[in-house]
């Protein structure tokens, strides 16, 4: 999980959920949002993609953002996030 954030309030954040075998890493899942004060605005995911580059989960999320005014939307826009996790080892039960 990693969070970005987009102000000095609210915060963008990227799930991704991946399978590993011996030698092989396969994400299959990119859940994102945005948390903190968010009244008056509203995030919606809209879509996005994981690959693995350089040893490391690169992410591209696409939101949309609304500004609402009394329940209004008053200015509709569409914001990318991305970002990149490093590989690391899955931790052995005690």
């Amino acid at each position: 999980m990693q969070t970005l954030p987009i102000n000095s309030f609210t915060q963008f954040y990227a799930r991704i959920v991946a399978e590993r075998t011996d030698s092989l890493i396969r994400p299959f899942g990119l859940y994102t949002g945005v948390s903190g004060l968010v009244v008056g605005h509203n995030w919606k995911p809209l879509g996005g993609f994981v690959n693995i580059e350089n040893n490391k989960l690169y992410y591209q999320a696409d939101m949309i953002h609304e500004w609402k005014l009394l329940g209004f939307v008053l200015k509709t826009t569409i914001e990318k996030y991305a970002g990149n996790l490093p590989l690391t080892q899955p931790q052995q039960p005690n």
